[in-house]
């Protein structure tokens, strides 16, 4: 199987992990972050999977991510991690991940986001005892918050400067 390592060198921008009380990030660009321990190139992103016991994904998907977190990349992890995904489901291969955890190579997972949504009621994801499935939802819409900033985006646009997420296309996010 051939390391994406080098694929995914500048495509993963956020992801994250706690390693006991310590931080540690394979940020996109690499540099320096006071108090968290950084990895970045095509071997840091096996570094940072060994001193990960929680992997919590928040990257965009694009092709250098799809099926980053396949069979090797989950056997890096330390015994007993856990995954998170918040991010895309795509980013997780779904037969791998189910593998893992009936080896035990992690104790668990809390899915937020599928490969195909909605999840099928056939799923195998539903009844698996470690599992857990959250319901697509980060936090509640504040109706005024939201119609503050989709009018803060348009004011912007008015005086001809980019609003705040705008999507770099040739990134793919």
């Amino acid at each position: 199987m051939r390391c994406r390592a080098s694929r995914c060198r500048w495509a993963c921008w956020a992801w994250a992990c706690w390693v006991a009380t310590s931080r540690a990030r394979w940020p996109r660009p690499a540099r320096t972050i006071e108090g968290v321990r950084t990895f970045d190139g095509p071997g840091g992103w096996h570094a940072f999977l060994a001193a990960t016991r929680v992997l919590i994904l928040m990257a965009p998907l694009t092709p250098a991510t799809e099926n980053l977190v396949d069979a090797d990349a989950l056997a890096r992890l330390q015994p007993g991690g856990w995954l998170i995904n918040v991010a895309r489901g795509a980013l997780v291969v779904d037969a791998d991940l189910l593998s893992a955890l009936e080896r035990g190579q992690l104790s668990g997972a809390t899915l937020d986001v599928f490969r195909r949504e909605p999840l099928a009621a056939e799923h195998p994801f539903w009844t698996h005892p470690r599992i857990r499935i959250t319901p697509h939802v980060s936090a509640p819409t504040r109706i005024a918050e939201s119609a503050a900033q989709v009018a803060g985006k348009v004011l912007a646009m008015e005086r001809g400067q980019r609003p705040s997420g705008w999507v770099d296309r040739a990134r793919g996010y």
